[in-house]
């Protein structure tokens, strides 16, 4: 179609440009001449045209030649200016009929022109729909595929679990490899391994709280913490004495 397109594109703009040049020469009153012959439709008419300029050629040397003898007035030469002037009407119409089949050739190639291309527009249209479609049918197919993959898995598992059923159904033969013994001891409570564990968590626990109670103990016990602490010589101190029994201790008090 867009082979046909271009050739009739090419076809017509030929034939508007022959039709521009005649227009051209017949505005400007020369001869009108008719173009290459394969850009008509009426190879005839171009060569009865030719014919006619031909006969008109060869009345106007007759009328040329009487005019150096007679005057205008001679009646061979008065029949010979009606003959041509006959001449030329008939070409003047000739060319005007040429004009007039070229310039409805030039709409029906238009109209020709036009349609293919309102076809070719169609064609891509529908081009452009069926790969649309194919997309659509690519995208359906693979849902069908997966469908079908789902579908197969499960019949099998379905099978599988008509087997199963099936043989919970009949019943299972059970063998007993080891008969089962009565242990000697009870499995809980283990007393060992409890105390074990008490003594283990007591002493975690015992040292754990000392080291918590020694780091949060803000207090002086000895001469030494004293001057590291306050940077002064201590001179004297008094040691703890216990007045009597149950009675409440004094501490040291540490003299600077």
């Amino acid at each position: 179609y867009e082979k046909a397109v271009t050739e009739v594109r090419t076809k017509r703009i030929g034939k508007e440009a022959m039709l521009k040049i005649i227009r051209e020469q017949i505005v400007k009153g020369a001869e009108a001449n008719i173009p290459v012959t394969e850009s008509s439709d009426s190879p005839s008419r171009e060569k009865f045209i030719a014919k006619l300029k031909g006969e008109l050629m060869d009345m106007e040397l007759e009328r040329d030649e009487l005019l150096q003898k007679y005057t205008p007035k001679y009646e061979k030469v008065v029949n010979l200016e009606e003959a041509i002037a006959s001449t030329k009407k008939r070409i003047e119409l000739e060319i005007n009929q040429i004009i007039d089949s070229e310039e409805a050739a030039i709409r029906a190639l238009q109209a020709e022109e036009e349609v293919l291309v309102k076809t070719i527009s169609t064609l891509n249209w529908q081009i452009k729909q069926f790969a649309e479609k194919e997309y659509d049918f690519s995208r359906l197919s693979r849902g069908i595929n997966d469908n079908r993959e789902v579908y197969s898995m499960l019949l099998k598992q379905r099978e599988e679990a008509r087997i199963s059923q099936s043989k919970l159904g009949r019943g299972v033969t059970i063998k007993v490899i080891s008969p089962a013994m009565v242990p000697t001891e009870p499995i809980r409570p283990r007393k060992k391994l409890n105390v074990l564990l008490a003594i283990i968590f007591g002493l975690v626990s015992s040292f754990g709280s000392a080291l918590f109670v020694e780091s949060i103990d803000q207090s002086l016990s000895s001469p030494e913490e004293v001057e590291n602490y306050l940077a002064l010589p201590v001179w004297g101190s008094i040691r703890e004495i216990a007045l009597q029994p149950g009675a409440k201790k004094i501490k040291h008090e540490h003299i600077r």
